[in-house]
C-alpha cells in the first residue's frame, strides 16, 4: 500500500511545488515539462517492477506471453484467441528480449506516455487529472487488464483527433486500439458523440437513451455477451452484480456536469465534448448492475471524467460556487482513493516486485 499512497501524494506535492513556482515566477514549461516526466517515470516504473503476483489477471498474462512468443506470424495470424495486434506486440519484443517483466516495461512505457501527453495537452489541471485517474482506479486497472490497458490509451490519446477535427485520424487510432482489444469499436461513435451541441434537445435525448437502457438493459446486455464476449461456459452472462453504488456515482458526476454546462455560458467546446462523453460513459454504466465486465466498455466514455472535473472548476465563474466545487471534488477524489486502496479490487495489495 505505501508505494501507492507515496505515488499519488507525491503527485499531490508536484502540483503544490509547480502552483507555487507559477504564482512566484510566471509559467515554467521546463518545470512542468519536468514534473510530468517524473509522473510517468514513477507511474512507469510501478507497472513494470511488479510480481506476477499483483494484479488479477497478471499470471494469466504471463502464460499468454510464454505462449504467443513461440508462435509463428502465420499461426498468430490464424489466431482468433485474442487480437492479433497484441500477439504481434509479444512476438516482436521477444525477439528483442525475452522476458516478462521486460515486456510489462514496453507495455507501461506505450500506455502511461499516451495518458499523461493527452492530460498534459487536454487538461485545465494536469496534476488533478492524474490524481483522478488514480483515484478513481484507472491506474490500478492498467495493473491487471494489459491489452485493455493499451486500447484505453489509444482512445484517451484519440481525442487530440477530436480536438483537432480529423475524423481520419480518429478512426485509425480507434481501430489500432481494437487490435489490443476488440471492445475499443465502441468508441468509434465518440467522434460524433463529442461534437453533439449541447441544449435542451440533447438534454431530452440523453434522458430517453438512458430510459431506454435502464427498461431493455438485460436485452442489450444479452446481445453484446453473445457476440463480441460468447464464451462456451458463459462466463460474462447477466446477473445481478450489486454495482448500483457505481451507477450511482457516474450518474451524479455527469449530473453535475450536465447543470453547469447550461448554468455557464462562457463553457468552452472541450467542455461540452468531455461532458457528452461522460454522460455517454454513464449511460453505459447502467450495465454494470447486471455484467461483471461491463464497466470495462462505459470505461471508454467514463475515464474522460478526468478531464471533465477540471474542466468544470476552470469554467466556474461565481468565486463561491467555485470554492464550494473545490473543495467537494477535494475531498472526493482524496474518498475514492482510499475506498479504491482499502477494497483492492484488482488486487494489486500488497505490491512486491519481481526482483
Amino acid at each position: 500500500m505505501t508505494v501507492f499512497v507515496l505515488n499519488f501524494f507525491s503527485i499531490c506535492l508536484y502540483a503544490i511545488i509547480y502552483d507555487f513556482i507559477k504564482k512566484k515566477y510566471g509559467k515554467s514549461q521546463i518545470v512542468f515539462v519536468f514534473l510530468m516526466v517524473l509522473i510517468t517515470a514513477q507511474m512507469c516504473a510501478l507497472l513494470a517492477l511488479r510480481s506476477v503476483e499483483i494484479g488479477i489477471d497478471t499470471r494469466a498474462y504471463l502464460n499468454r506471453f510464454n505462449r504467443y512468443k513461440l508462435l509463428t506470424l502465420s499461426k498468430i495470424f490464424r489466431d482468433d484467441f485474442q487480437e492479433h495486434g497484441y500477439s504481434l506486440l509479444i512476438k516482436i519484443i521477444a525477439v528483442v528480449y525475452d522476458n516478462f517483466n521486460f515486456f510489462l516495461t514496453c507495455v507501461s512505457l506505450i500506455t502511461i506516455p499516451l495518458v499523461v501527453v493527452s492530460v498534459a495537452k487536454l487538461s485545465k489541471k494536469p496534476f488533478l487529472s492524474l490524481l483522478i485517474f488514480i483515484a478513481f482506479d484507472y491506474y490500478a486497472s492498467y495493473f491487471c487488464l494489459i491489452r485493455q490497458s493499451i486500447a484505453y490509451s489509444l482512445c484517451i490519446f484519440s481525442f487530440l483527433c477530436i480536438q483537432n477535427k480529423k475524423p481520419v485520424k480518429f478512426i485509425l487510432l480507434v481501430l489500432l486500439a481494437a487490435q489490443f482489444h476488440k471492445s475499443a469499436y465502441i468508441f468509434l461513435p465518440a467522434y460524433w458523440i463529442a461534437n453533439v451541441k449541447m441544449n435542451r434537445y440533447t438534454l431530452a435525448g440523453l434522458g430517453l437513451v438512458f430510459i431506454v437502457a435502464v427498461i431493455f438493459k438485460n436485452k442489450f446486455y444479452d446481445l453484446v455477451e453473445n457476440g463480441l464476449y460468447s464464451t462456451v461456459d458463459h462466463a460474462y452472462e447477466a446477473k445481478n452484480t450489486g454495482a448500483f453504488t457505481l451507477l450511482v456515482r457516474q450518474l451524479a458526476i455527469a449530473g453535475v456536469m450536465l447543470f453547469f454546462a447550461g448554468k455557464n455560458s462562457s463553457n468552452g467546446i472541450n467542455y461540452n465534448r468531455f461532458t457528452m462523453l461522460v454522460c455517454t460513459g454513464a449511460i453505459l454504466t447502467v450495465f454494470t448492475t447486471i455484467g461483471n465486465n461491463a464497466q470495462r466498455i462505459a470505461n471508454y466514455y467514463c475515464i474522460f471524467l478526468i478531464f471533465g472535473i477540471p474542466e468544470l472548476l476552470d469554467n466556474l465563474e461565481d468565486s463561491m460556487v467555485k470554492r464550494i466545487v473545490n473543495y467537494t471534488v477535494i475531498v472526493g477524489v482524496l474518498a475514492m482513493f482510499m475506498y479504491d486502496i482499502f477494497t483492492d479490487g484488482y488486487k494489486i495489495i500488497p505490491y512486491k516486485t519481481f526482483l
